[in-house]
């Protein structure tokens, strides 16, 4: 079966998974999760990405991501990428973290978005990790459900106002929803073409777009780092670089690095300067 077209655009929603490749785990401590989240927090404020719902397992993890703008690929090369580094420099190893590629799910909003957030935050339970959703900190759950402090990047007022205008009995139905979903059956097997899930209209228009995309040239090639870096002659020249390649070329962080030979804290500072 050949791999589905990748579609973004803007104000697409996805269900996102990847997974740790030959099935070794991608998260060994706590420590791993809370850098995971800290991308996460990065990526959403420099992607201009909603994050819905999360859910981080050992071997995987589950993000319910919407675009405001069509860069979902951007965004998951610059996130897997930089923790793969980082996962490797930690534990001493090299070669990749995540099996393959990314898997996306094009959701429709009205149809099945919020059975797809209850779905990943229920994760826990149904792999028996805990016994109480309560107990689990690595999801979106306990923020969404007022029992942690908001946490950054996550994005949960749509999934609230679904249940209601005043914050409290909004969550106190949220509580009562996910608690309703325990024994359901998860809606994967509704996916249509391997990424679609929604309405028959959804999935008719999402095909046309597909179908679109498939006959669209490809876009002409971006400059390689060998080539925008080949004029620089000071530090401030290379910076500038730095940030044109990054931001109006998307290369990872971790690409750049690697180029320029600078550790990647220091590519993210240069990067990431808000008054360049």
């Amino acid at each position: 079966m050949s791999r589905p077209i990748r579609i973004e655009f803007p104000g697409a929603i996805y269900h996102l998974t990847s997974r740790g490749h030959h099935q070794q785990n991608i998260f060994v401590d706590d420590e791993d999760k809370q850098f995971f989240l800290e991308l996460l927090e990065k990526n959403a404020q420099h992607f201009h990405w909603l994050c819905h719902a999360y859910c981080l397992m050992p071997d995987h993890y589950h993000l319910v991501i919407e675009t405001q703008e069509a860069n979902l690929s951007a965004g998951m090369r610059e996130l897997n990428g930089t923790y793969t580094q980082r996962f490797n420099r930690r534990y001493g190893l090299q070669g990749p973290v995540m099996q393959g590629r990314f898997k996306a799910i094009v959701l429709e909003r009205e149809s099945c978005l919020l059975e797809v957030c209850r779905h990943v935050v229920l994760n826990p339970l149904r792999v028996k990790a805990v016994r109480q959703l309560e107990k689990y900190r690595w999801s979106s759950y306990r923020a969404t459900a007022g029992l942690d402090t908001e946490v950054p990047g996550l994005s949960h007022e749509w999934l609230l106002s679904q249940f209601g205008k005043r914050k409290k009995k909004a969550i106190e139905r949220y509580q009562e929803y996910i608690k309703t979903g325990i024994k359901l059956e998860a809606p994967w097997s509704q996916v249509q073409h391997q990424i679609l899930l929604g309405s028959a209209d959804f999935v008719k228009t999402m095909r046309g777009m597909m179908n679109m995309q498939a006959k669209v040239k490809p876009k002409p090639v971006r400059p390689s780092l060998k080539k925008l870096f080949s004029r620089v002659k000071d530090k401030p020249g290379r910076n500038a670089v730095i940030r044109v390649a990054h931001r109006q070329y998307r290369y990872s962080l971790n690409e750049i690095g690697q180029f320029v030979g600078l550790h990647l804290s220091t590519i993210s500072k240069i990067a990431n300067r808000e008054d360049a």
